[in-house]
C-alpha cells in the first residue's frame, strides 16, 4: 500500500488521530501537574511560570504539543462532518448502545467543547502571562490565576469543562492504542480502566486547583 493510499484509508486516518491525540493526553497531564504548583503559594507558582517561560519550552515544547492537539481536534471535526455527509440517512432502529459508547459517538462534540475551553484558557492565562503581560493592578502570575477563580460563574464553567474534557480523554486514551494497533482484545479492558483512571486524575486535579483558588487561596 502506498503512503498516499494509507493516509487516505480508514486505518491511516485512525492512526493519525491516535498520534495527534497523544499530544492532547500528554499536554493535559503536564498542564495539570504544573497547575498544582499553585497550592504551594505565590513563590511556588511564579517560579514554575518563570521556568515554563524559558525559550526552549516557550518556543519549543509548548508549541509542538499545542499544535499537535489542535490539529487532532480540527481533523476530528473534519472527519465527523465528512462521515455525516457520507451517510445522510439516519437509521431509525439502530442500537447505538451495543455498537459504541456515548463518548465515542459524540467525540466531535466533546472535542469542540475542549477546543473552545482551551481557547478561553489561553486568552485568560497563557496570553496574559507569556505574551501581553499581566493586566494593570495584578502583581504576579499567581494573583492572576487566583483572582480569575474567585468568580463563581467562571469557576463553575471551568469545572464543567474539566468534566467534558475528562470524558473526551477517557475514550480517546484507550481508543488511541486500539487505533494504532498496539492493543489486542485481551488488553482492552485493562486499557479502558487505565483510561478511566487517567480521566479521574485529570478531571479531579484541575477541579481541585479551581476550588482551592476559589475557597482557600
Amino acid at each position: 500500500m502506498s503512503k498516499a493510499c494509507f493516509c487516505s484509508s480508514s486505518v491511516g486516518r485512525k492512526v493519525f488521530m491516535a498520534i495527534t491525540g497523544a499530544f492532547l493526553v500528554i499536554f493535559m497531564l503536564l498542564h495539570m501537574s504544573l497547575n498544582l504548583f499553585v497550592i504551594g503559594g505565590a513563590e511556588s507558582y511564579n517560579a514554575m511560570c518563570h521556568f515554563m517561560g524559558l525559550p526552549f519550552i516557550k518556543y519549543g515544547l509548548q508549541p509542538v504539543l499545542a499544535l499537535g492537539f489542535i490539529v487532532h481536534i480540527i481533523y476530528g471535526l473534519y472527519l465527523a462532518v465528512k462521515n455525516s455527509a457520507a451517510r445522510p440517512v439516519n437509521y431509525k432502529n439502530a442500537n447505538y448502545g451495543a455498537a459504541s459508547s456515548w463518548a465515542s459517538r459524540y467525540m466531535w462534540l466533546t472535542g469542540l467543547v475542549v477546543l473552545g475551553g482551551i481557547a478561553l484558557h489561553m486568552v485568560n492565562f497563557w496570553v496574559k502571562i507569556q505574551i501581553t503581560g499581566l493586566p494593570e493592578g495584578v502583581a504576579d502570575d499567581y494573583t492572576l490565576v487566583v483572582n480569575l477563580f474567585k468568580n463563581d460563574l467562571y469557576t463553575i464553567l471551568y469545572i464543567v469543562w474539566f468534566v467534558i474534557l475528562g470524558v473526551h480523554l477517557a475514550h480517546g486514551f484507550w481508543s488511541m492504542f486500539q487505533s494504532s494497533g498496539q492493543a489486542y482484545v485481551k488488553w482492552l479492558p485493562c486499557l479502558q480502566k487505565l483510561a478511566l483512571l487517567y480521566c479521574a486524575v485529570i478531571t479531579l486535579g484541575f477541579t481541585f486547583v479551581a476550588l482551592w483558588c476559589r475557597f482557600i487561596a
